[in-house]
């Protein structure tokens, strides 16, 4: 049964005739289930009416706010006994006294730990005389089940909520300890858990996780060769992730500059479009595992303008640094076209204050964050970010082929 139901009743039948008034005791002993803890225990007694076959017994199940493994208790029935009755004729109650009477002989005979006889034949200590063989055959006996184990279980929608709960709050913690693992994640297809619902989290992979796991596959497989996190308390992984990365950015710029330049498309083009997505696509998945880890935005959107910070200041500062020192040092002087530059960075800017704007709007309490909350807000906020990204391209690219004028 399930943690969450509360209360359960337990059905007692009485079977091979229902005369008479029957006592059974009953009682509850501990698995690995708990008294007190997981259930309530119960020792009583049950009382069988004349010509009652069915007794409910309630058990009740105690509910916790933590998730724990299945556990399971036992509910043991005694021997029954029977009880005066008053009504009837008097030759039913002289019946009803005798069983009585051997009933109560048996019982002292099996405290001293003097069994029956088998084939139904009665101690020796009893007279066997045809009266006493019928009344041994009319008393009650419980039958071969007379102990049930109860088993508690813990709801599946938790489970699958915990577990989702689990992994994504330790899963980037824990990483992995062999090339084993890291292959077969690689070649898996997980299900998504950014989705913030509850039914669908621990579910099966969706037709959307399998199209992402299509694009993303070469990055998994390549970043499978990256040592397991731990070798040297994770800093091999670290450094070696940290190169990846970097011949990655070449490898993914250099391919996007020969496919602009196939199609005919003009060298800021095709870096505004083709290369800043390709490598983007770390930050975007950095990104998208602090959205998950932590409890605020905070590092999701600190990794995005610390990433252009690292663009801006490293990416070009250094590379600018070391053109200025050659070109000083063969006498020249280091000159950079500025082309379009200052359209796209006034583009670019009003872009980033509209989605500043965005983003504080969405701290109202219908939204509840910059990230998350309804559907429809997370529809409408990709869908404002998309239409800003296109805006922006298509216009930097307008500028570039003089089809707009820009300053």
């Amino acid at each position: 049964m399930a943690e969450s139901v509360g209360s359960y009743e337990l059905k007692v039948k009485r079977f091979s005739g229902s005369r008479g008034r029957i006592l059974v005791p009953y009682r509850t002993t501990d698995g690995t289930a708990r008294a007190g803890k997981e259930y309530e225990q119960l020792n009583g007694e049950l009382i069988f009416e004349n010509n009652e076959t069915e007794k409910l017994l309630s058990l009740h199940i105690i509910e916790e706010g933590c998730y724990e493994k299945d556990v399971a208790f036992q509910v043991s029935l005694g021997d029954p006994r029977i009880l005066e009755d008053d009504s009837g004729s008097r030759l039913h109650r002289q019946q009803q006294q005798q069983m009585q009477r051997l009933q109560e002989q048996l019982q002292q005979q099996k405290a001293q730990g003097q069994p029956g006889q088998p084939n139904g034949r009665p101690p020796n200590t009893i007279p066997d005389t045809p009266e006493n063989r019928i009344a041994l055959l009319g008393l009650p006996t419980l039958s071969d089940v007379f102990q049930v184990t109860v088993r508690i279980r813990e709801s599946k929608e938790f489970k699958s909520t915990v577990d989702a709960m689990m992994q994504r709050g330790t899963g980037p913690i824990l990483g992995t300890s062999t090339w084993k693992e890291q292959f077969v994640e690689a070649f898996s297809v997980s299900p998504d858990l950014g989705g913030g619902d509850e039914e669908e989290d621990g579910g099966s992979p969706s037709c959307g996780d399998y199209i992402m796991h299509f694009f993303t596959f070469p990055f998994k497989f390549l970043f499978a060769f990256v040592p397991p996190t731990d070798y040297c308390h994770g800093w091999v992984a670290f450094w070696v992730s940290i190169l990846w990365i970097g011949f990655m950015t070449a490898i993914i710029g250099d391919v996007s500059s020969h496919l602009g330049c196939s199609v005919g498309l003009l060298d800021s083009c095709t870096a505004l479009s083709i290369v800043a997505l390709g490598t983007s696509l770390p930050d975007t998945f950095a990104s998208k595992v602090a959205a998950l880890n932590d409890k605020y935005a905070d590092a999701s959107v600190g990794n995005v303008t610390g990433s252009n910070a690292v663009n801006v200041f490293l990416g070009i500062g250094i590379a600018w640094t070391l053109a200025a020192l050659h070109h000083w040092w063969h006498g020249e002087k280091f000159l950079v076209d500025p082309g379009n530059l200052a359209f796209n960075v006034t583009i670019f800017c009003v872009g980033a204050l509209i989605s500043i704007f965005v983003m504080m709007v969405r701290r109202m309490r219908c939204v509840g964050g910059e990230l998350g909350g309804p559907k429809v807000f997370k529809y409408m906020t990709t869908g404002l970010l998309l239409m800003l990204w296109f805006t922006y391209i298509t216009l930097a690219c307008l500028e570039a082929y003089d089809v707009i004028e820009g300053f």
